[in-house]
């Protein structure tokens, strides 16, 4: 729509949002100032041609939202935005004078890419315009402490399709494939959104579908309406009329893997995870589907006629010279981290329901939410750090990753979370607790005196406060502390154990209180300790005037020597335990619940693997005796399983084999026989197991096809069919399509027999 007209009475009502009502959406840069509906705020949001746009929402606020945010347009049908988008946004008269900000927020297929905001002043019966500029960098939370999503400015908790989040910026749900928020997730009726991966591409009455049809089944994607399988739906099987067969669920007559089409053994092999057991010999330089040899690839990884791996393209970008997924020079990184640039990291393509924490991913399942100790040492989402919540100040960590205290943000400093709620500290409260005993103030007003987290006192009129004392308490009237223009009188000795004020102070100082988690005695010089020692370092309670490390005071860390120490390889533990030194050959890093850890995953398992940058694998150092199969489990040498020296397993060819000698397929003392040959007794011999199809010579060998020189089947002795015939069919000779030549016409020419 060209141009910006006033807002018709209809669209005005129909859009009156909160204490603001917002006119029509506008794509030209022209506008009439004369036709201004009253006191009104013109917005004007441009950005640069690199930037693909779709919806913009904007917001509002002064000291609370003025309106629940809004898209403009309400759909992406109409594809990208030019630059220069303007809205008007229809002010009362009661916020004239007022400073208001604005924010914009470009968005690209739901999700905000940038965000700009700015203030401005209202003037009433005039229309104040204001320019903002979305940036190309990536957007920031702009709302403030918010135990829900960012919406520009706006704090939103109570989410809707339009400003939905699990993280800390809203996103904007796809109608197609997603009819609420209720969670903080799109979602289709009770499920996750529908999708292409998931098999659908639409939501209809809370359910979703393929197309007109039903979701798609698993190792299907959803293309165009359509249910299919495709070369990256179903890494772990085969496709078959469209269909995805994993390798448990498949056989000698449909095999394969790596999504590749699946294959029908020839007749006498077997399908052994994904292979046809006579690929393996004839693919020395790439990998088996079926009995179909590939070339290595990032779609089918393997080499030495091992089964194709389908490299997740998220962890690696290559497939090594040694048949190994890799990401840059290593192996393929580690589940939860991501392959950029040739580099392992954690982000929120690799991390999206879990935070970062020493570049691995900590998700939900080893860090439960609804506060439990475990969750205040890895809160986060969408691949950020990983936020240690301070268990004084917060209850839980949300599902959004943020630390709270119930309902609403994690408290300030100088106070605690105390049944879901934020109150006044008096243990951490520098200054001194309000009235109310919520707060916890400066104390240096003169109307809120006071240190030590002690109730805060007004000083006396025509006294003033200084440092939490009032004027009128100082060395000359006091020669015990002040709180506030009282003067108290410390007795020296263990506090109180009944909870009544431990107060502690000399010389006329501001009292502060001794009961505290690392002090619980007034010593005689006024000062705080443990006992008749100083306080107890950070990490440590102070119980009975002894300073301990235990789970209390260490809650997301060991003790060694007494002191709480944050988790590592070399100091493993949580909750207080004691620290443990992991293996370096095992691990790189001790987890959220205090085990040692290879990368996301467990510690390696011993004498099979060893842990490397991207997890556990298992080479030649780990498995010095064996060989390696695609779930770098080390395997005893078999013939099923061959190979030597961390090698890649591969399963021999029962018919050509009888065991796995020297990490090589081999019958009896020798190597493998020979195509068209039967291992038996450790002897190679050619017949009807080896050569179904065709007939064996003097020398053993298996002639497949067969000549008019050497014709017969089933393995039998080759004959030569001589002159009385020109060739030879299903093993028997012919002259033409008849029988042999016989006397008197013995020769077989090409117009029959003469």
């Amino acid at each position: 729509m060209s141009g910006s007209p006033p807002a018709s009475p209809l669209l005005r009502r129909g859009l009156v949002l909160a204490a603001a009502v917002l006119s029509a959406w506008m794509t030209s840069s022209c506008r009439d100032v004369a036709k201004a509906a009253g006191t009104s705020v013109y917005v004007r949001v441009n950005f640069t041609s690199d930037l693909v746009l779709t919806q913009i929402r904007f917001s509002a606020k002064t000291d609370h939202a003025l309106f629940d945010p809004v898209l403009r347009p309400t759909d992406e049908i109409g594809g990208p935005l030019p630059t220069g988008q303007t809205l008007r946004i229809l002010m009362p008269d009661s916020l004239a004078g007022q400073t208001v900000t604005v924010a914009a927020e470009g968005l690209y297929q739901g999700r905000v890419v940038n965000q700009d905001q700015s203030d401005v002043r209202v003037k009433k019966d005039y229309e104040v315009e204001i320019a903002l500029t979305l940036p190309s960098a990536s957007p920031q939370p702009s709302c403030g402490p918010c135990v829900g999503c960012c919406s520009g400015v706006t704090c939103v908790t109570s989410y809707s399709p339009m400003n939905c989040g699990n993280d800390l910026i809203c996103t904007a749900c796809n109608p197609t494939v997603a009819d609420n928020c209720s969670t903080g997730d799109c979602r289709c009726g009770e499920r996750a959104a529908c999708s292409a991966s998931l098999g659908s591409d639409r939501c209809v009455l809370g359910q979703c579908h393929c197309g007109t049809g039903d979701p798609c089944q698993p190792g299907q994607v959803c293309n165009n309406g359509q249910c299919q399988c495709t070369e990256t739906s179903c890494p772990n099987g085969c496709c078959a009329n469209n269909l995805c067969v994993p390798r448990s669920a498949g056989g000698d007559s449909v095999c394969g893997t790596a999504s590749k089409a699946c294959e029908a053994c020839a007749p006498g092999q077997t399908c052994t995870g994904g292979a046809c057991s006579d690929c393996p010999a004839n693919c020395p330089s790439g990998c088996c589907s079926g009995g179909t040899c590939y070339p290595p690839g990032q779609l089918n990884c393997g080499i030495g006629g091992s089964a194709c791996v389908f490299c997740d393209p998220i962890a690696s970008d290559s497939c090594n010279a040694q048949g190994f997924c890799a990401c840059g020079t290593g192996l393929a990184c580690a589940p939860g981290q991501h392959c950029q640039n040739g580099a392992c990291s954690c982000d929120a393509a690799s991390c999206p329901n879990g935070c970062c924490r020493n570049n691995f991913c900590e998700t939900p399942a080893a860090n439960p939410d609804g506060g439990t100790a475990s969750s205040y040492s890895l809160c986060g989402k969408a691949g950020r750090a990983c936020a240690a919540c301070d268990p004084v100040r917060a209850d839980t960590c949300t599902s959004s990753g943020v630390c709270a205290c119930g309902a609403g943000p994690s408290c300030d400093l100088g106070q605690k979370c105390a049944n879901g709620t934020c109150v006044c500290d008096p243990a951490n409260c520098a200054g001194c607790c309000s009235s109310d005993g919520l707060s916890c103030r400066s104390g240096n007003l003169d109307t809120e005196c006071g240190r030590g987290g002690f109730n805060c006192q007004a000083c006396p009129t025509g006294q003033s406060c200084t440092d939490g004392r009032c004027s009128d308490c100082n060395p000359s009237t006091c020669g015990g502390c002040c709180l506030g223009s009282s003067c108290r009188q410390p007795t020296p000795g263990p506090c109180p154990t009944d909870g009544s004020p431990c107060i502690c102070g000399a010389n006329a100082a501001s009292c502060h209180s001794c009961a505290t988690t690392v002090t619980d005695t007034c010593n005689a010089n006024g000062m705080c300790g443990c006992g008749a020692n100083g306080p107890c370092t950070p990490g440590q309670r102070c119980i009975g005037g002894r300073c301990f490390c235990d789970a209390v005071s260490c809650p997301t860390g060991c003790c060694a020597n007494g002191q709480c120490t944050q988790p590592s390889a070399s100091q493993c533990g949580t909750a207080g335990s004691s620290c443990f030194a992991c293996s370096a050959v095992l691990a790189n890093n001790c987890g959220s619940d205090g085990s040692c850890r290879c990368g996301s995953g467990p510690a390696c398992v011993s004498g099979q693997q060893r842990c490397l940058s991207s997890g556990c694998v298992c080479d030649a150092v780990s498995c010095r005796s064996g060989c390696c199969n695609a779930n770098a489990q080390c395997l005893t040498p078999g013939l099923n399983n061959c190979g030597a020296m961390g090698s890649s397993c591969v399963s021999c060819d029962p018919i050509r084999a009888d065991r796995c000698r020297n990490g090589s397929c081999s019958c009896g003392t020798g190597g493998i026989c020979a195509v068209g040959q039967h291992c038996v007794s450790g002897i190679c011999r050619c017949d009807g197991t080896s050569c179904a199809s065709g007939c064996c010579t003097a020398g053993n060998s298996c002639i497949n096809p067969t000549t008019r020189d050497q014709c017969g089947i089933g393995g039998a002795r080759c004959v030569s069919c001589g002159t009385r015939s020109d060739r030879c069919t299903g093993g028997a000779c012919q002259c033409g399509t008849g029988s042999p030549c016989t006397f008197p016409f013995p020769t077989c020419t090409s117009t029959g027999c003469q």
